[in-house]
């Protein structure tokens, strides 16, 4: 297990610091990787806050994926402690589980959370570490999680967005509300503007019952899906 010296010099500034769980250690994580979670790995997040009196103050999250293990989970219990005692003991403490995170911890990501599939444990791949690969992503609300790249992950009370690279399609449901739109719209605007497509891809938004066209034969193409008349779309 790490020892303090892994979190020295931390928290000096306000802003937000990542570590993502492995093999019982901590790993600092770059700026691409903000808001970005595997669904396969544990976390810890500080969170560096101004105080009054030209003071900071700390929350300290320790984020735990559905697919983590329980080496990786119980690592980032003990590693949050760690944490929090190299600063003092003066931290706010959270355990945030996948899903069901604070409001505290999702106020820090102002475009909201994005769950990835796979895990550094698992020896899944991680979508930076190749070219690039079509993804499928379930926005709901705050969080958008990567679902199977199919045309059986769609459903008609919800909005998704497939990241092709040069494209980003925005798939909405027949019953997708009002706020389900909004909100997919914000992830849309941060996944076009981050690190990895710099604003240059094209959005494209396509709605149930699309199914002629190009960019509905590239979107389903994209899916694996032949036959898009066929598909039976679920309700949400």
């Amino acid at each position: 297990m790490a020892s303090a010296e892994e979190f020295l010099n931390s928290g000096k500034e306000v802003g937000v610091e990542t570590w993502r769980i492995e093999d019982f250690k901590p790993v600092k994580q770059g700026p691409t990787a903000f808001g970005k979670f595997y669904t396969g790995d544990s976390y810890i997040i500080l969170n560096t806050k101004q105080a009054g009196g030209g003071k900071v103050s700390h929350d300290i999250h320790f984020w735990q994926g559905k697919e983590s293990s329980q080496d990786d989970t119980g690592a980032s219990a003990i590693l949050a402690e760690q944490l929090d005692a190299a600063m003092g003991g003066k931290p706010k403490e959270f355990r945030e589980v996948q899903g069901s995170e604070s409001p505290e911890f999702l106020q820090i990501f102002k475009g909201g959370v994005k769950y990835l599939a796979g895990g550094a444990a698992s020896g899944f791949h991680h979508h930076e570490d190749a070219p690039h690969k079509a993804a499928l992503f379930h926005a709901k609300g705050v969080r958008v999680t990567e679902v199977p790249l199919g045309g059986a992950s769609l459903n008609s009370g919800d909005v998704f967005i497939l990241d092709n690279g040069a494209k980003i399609f925005v798939w909405t449901g027949a019953s997708a509300s009002p706020l389900e739109k909004n909100k997919a719209l914000t992830h849309t605007i941060a996944l076009r503007d981050d690190k990895d497509h710099q604003g240059k891809s094209q959005v494209i938004h396509l709605e149930e019952g699309d199914v002629e066209g190009e960019d509905a034969t590239d979107f389903f193409a994209a899916l694996g899906a032949s036959d898009p008349k066929g598909i039976t779309f679920a309700t949400a």
